[in-house]
């Protein structure tokens, strides 16, 4: 991913926009089209303390 000047992507009444709420922030724009995922969805830990059958589970018993 490279970085570019807003100014010379975004139409200047939009950039006035975005410089109401984030001017001199770093910002990330999704493309839109990638699918949200949260750390633990890509670790599995959420399904281990969940319990839903996606881990081991916390209170797992080896046998």
């Amino acid at each position: 991913m490279k970085y570019e000047n807003a100014s010379d992507v975004i139409p200047e009444g939009l950039l006035k926009e975005v410089q109401k709420y984030a001017a001199g922030k770093l910002l990330y724009i999704p493309s839109g089209e990638e699918k949200k995922q949260h750390c633990h969805d890509i670790s599995g830990y959420g399904h281990a303390t969940r319990g839903d059958g996606g881990g081991m589970g916390l209170n797992h018993t080896f046998h």
